[in-house]
């Protein structure tokens, strides 16, 4: 490129941009700080984490550059079964945003020390990615390319690549800036790519500039057609390697006291700089990693006021839309907008005081939005934001100290505003299961959003010891005291503290109770031995109930004569967890069922032994009724006054009670189900559903239309007082 023409792009970028003299002013009047000169691995290693550097080729011939951290601080060794989460920078940035504070307060830091394998991505022509497989920065050619190309291209190589190596089906994807755009692009053209994606965190999200400040507009309007004469291609670099930010902060530009308020008035209307909200001893280094290069082409495109239509409404991938309030660039009004488009929008917030960068730099952001970013990331409450509804995490500390989990959807897709006094659903899943049992399905499924959209106020319960459940006020899971309990302190302590807690929350004065599998157990002896608790239960609807195991099928008798007393051998108290961890979910990822010969042999064992473990309802098994637990005779005496374990009263159960039966259950028995129907006083309904087995009242591929429908006709019924034929 000839001399005056770069020199007058530069003068140009310069006034548009007013960063490097900043730059340059802040390093004389502030402590020099050692991140200033640093690159990404050098600040990730002075922080103490470990880290990788990756490189992997676009198909247009781009050679992209990624950082990886694969562990927490503390950590000594990678894991494998790790979740990953992919940081995408904005426009003039690279990998440093994320990393650039302390490390409690910077977002990949925060990630990874909370368990997320985090790659840190680059797109073409910045510090990091400015290489080509055939032509070199210093020509034109390299140049030929904008935000497009970045979605089009950059883009996909990126994810694939960390897919690969993670060994991953699907990432988090988080977006910031011109980071989100090429997301909204390349997740739309290429729905393939989108599928690869549990949930897209948009922040400061950029579509169009349609209400961007005027500044921008008439900076766009004005170089545009300047540099258009200059180069009809724009097919050159903006900041270039040795007029970069760090390289003219030499200039003296902003230098004074008298420019400073300038400078820092410009960048703060242009990009969103607040002075209240960013650390100023930072600045240095904040502005020192700004500007790190890109096509001239990819800053008009970036600004275009007419440009070809996006079609992001063909995206399908889950999104959270996190806006700030004062946003000059992806501005609220923007945004509003782009919510209506948006098809699978799971979250949209609009951040009260925010500009664009404080998602990166805000002194309050480690506090005020990332935490809730992990929440999201680590709860898997994207399943439930994957299908576009709105959720909520709660948590109640029972009597004796167990943090339970609790979701909540408190309003159906369509609704905007969640209205007072709706009644109120409380589900409670199985043995070895948690809340999800409700919402893997679609929006016409799965049974918590049927009710939502039914009008309903849904609350999903998660029991001690489950992923949701596993933390205690004094103790923790590593120790076996933490694993000391059964169903029946599920019964005596989980189920009170769940429903009242949802009960409180709601304001309403009772519920209805939908259990399936243990989730009937607990109920049956909780409503029972604790009266007050039934009467705040509109009507229990018992899903393949569970309260004896006589008529169990034979393996699974077989299984519990078996391991009881060898397991109590090895430990009397029985004080240990089953299937530690996400056990189950690490075999998946080896592969375990992923094939037709593995998968049928899966399917059958699933089939014989459904939900069969817990040693308390072995004892059920082996006693052949339902009892408390057996502590033996010295034990029964100290804790039940008696020498033997006191047997369940369900005719005590004050609870209005709805019966329904899988014809080939092999755990809720129709034989043992017809036993117990005569001991509930306050049964209403009794049925029998032909063909299916225990989990066909979750997954079965007719429920939502045999049994989901007239579950929420019965509650309608219920509500209105009016008699229910049931």
């Amino acid at each position: 490129m000839r001399c005056p023409q770069r020199a007058l792009i530069i003068a140009a970028t310069c006034v548009v941009l007013c960063d490097a003299g900043l730059v340059s002013f802040v390093r004389q009047y502030f402590a020099n700080d050692p991140d200033v000169g640093r690159n990404v691995t050098d600040i990730i290693a002075s922080r103490g984490y470990a880290y990788e550097e990756h490189h992997v080729i676009t198909e247009d011939g781009f050679i992209l550059g990624m950082q990886r951290i694969p562990r927490g601080r503390e950590e000594k060794r990678n894991s494998n079964d790790k979740q990953v989460v992919f940081l995408q920078h904005g426009i003039l940035a690279d990998a440093t945003n994320w990393i650039m504070d302390s490390a409690s307060e910077s977002f990949a830091y925060i990630l990874a020390d909370n368990g997320f394998d985090v790659w840190l991505g680059n797109v073409r022509g910045n510090v990091y990615s400015r290489r080509h497989v055939k032509h070199m920065p210093n020509q034109s050619i390299f140049w030929n390319w904008s935000w497009q190309e970045m979605a089009d291209y950059d883009l996909p190589a990126m994810i694939n690549y960390v897919l690969q190596v993670s060994g991953q089906k699907q990432l988090f994807y988080v977006g910031h800036s011109q980071g989100t755009m090429i997301a909204f692009n390349g997740f739309a053209d290429n729905p393939d790519l989108g599928k690869k994606i549990k949930a897209f965190f948009a922040l400061a999200p950029v579509y169009t500039l349609n209400n961007a400040t005027k500044i921008v507009k008439d900076a766009a309007k004005i170089f545009y057609p300047l540099f258009k004469k200059l180069d009809p291609n724009l097919t050159f670099d903006v900041l270039p390697g040795e007029f970069s930010v760090r390289s003219l902060t030499k200039l003296g530009l902003c230098g004074n006291l008298v420019t400073k308020k300038i400078c820092y008035y410009i960048m703060e209307t242009m990009v969103g700089m607040d002075s209240k909200n960013i650390d100023e001893s930072r600045l240095p280094v904040y502005i020192a990693h700004f500007g790190e290069g890109t096509s001239f082409k990819d800053m008009v495109h970036f600004a275009q006021v007419t440009a070809p239509l996006c079609h992001v409404q063909g995206m399908s991938t889950p999104t959270l839309l996190f806006v700030a309030e004062n946003d000059l660039i992806g501005d609220p009004g923007d945004n509003e907008g782009l919510k209506k488009q948006i098809k699978n929008l799971a979250h949209y917030e609009v951040i009260t005081g925010w500009n664009h960068l404080d998602f990166l730099y805000g002194k309050d952001a480690h506090t005020r939005l990332y935490p809730k970013l992990v929440s999201i990331m680590k709860l898997k409450t994207q399943l439930i934001a994957s299908r576009g509804y709105d959720y909520e995490e709660h948590h109640v500390t029972t009597e004796d100290g167990f943090i339970l989990g609790l979701q909540r959807i408190p309003r159906g897709r369509g609704e905007k505003i969640s209205s007072e006094n709706k009644p109120v659903v409380f589900l409670q899943h199985g043995i070895l299961e948690d809340s999800t049992n409700w919402v893997l399905d679609s929006a016409s499924k799965s049974f918590a959003y049927i009710l939502a959209d039914s009008g309903f106020d849904v609350w999903l319960g998660n029991i001690r010891g489950n992923d949701y459940s596993r933390r205690h006020v004094k103790y923790k899971p590593s120790q076996s005291i933490f694993w000391n309990w059964s169903w029946q302190e599920m019964a005596d302590y989980d189920l009170p503290a769940m429903i009242n807690y949802a009960l409180q929350v709601s304001g309403e004065k009772q519920l209805f109770y939908v259990g399936h599998s243990q989730g009937t157990m607990i109920a049956f002896n909780g409503f029972a031995d604790n009266p007050n608790l039934g009467n705040k239960v509109k009507a229990f609807f018992a899903l393949a109930p569970v309260y004896t195991l006589n008529g169990a099928t034979k393996i699974a008798k077989g299984s519990a004569e078996l391991l009881y007393p060898l397991v109590k051998k090895l430990d009397p108290n029985l004080t240990f967890d089953v299937f530690p961890g996400e056990f189950f979910e690490s075999l998946v990822k080896l592969g375990l069922c992923a094939n037709p010969l593995s998968e049928k042999v899966c399917y059958d064992l699933m089939e014989l032994v459904v939900g069969m473990d817990s040693e308390n309802i072995d004892q059920v098994i082996v006693n052949k009724k339902c009892q408390k637990f057996d502590y033996g005779p010295t034990g029964n005496k100290r804790r039940y006054n008696q020498t033997t374990a006191p047997l369940c009263h369900v005719q005590d159960m004050p609870t209005p009670t709805l019966m329904y039966v899988g014809e080939k259950d092999k755990l809720g028995d129709p034989v043992d189900n017809e036993a117990l129907k005569p001991q509930i006083k306050n049964l209403l309904h009794y049925e029998i559903i032909k063909g299916w087995n225990h989990l066909d009242f979750l997954f079965g591929k007719d429920a939502h239309t045999l049994l989901y429908p007239k579950l929420v006709s019965t509650m309608k019924f219920k509500l209105n007082g009016n008699p229910q034929p049931y």
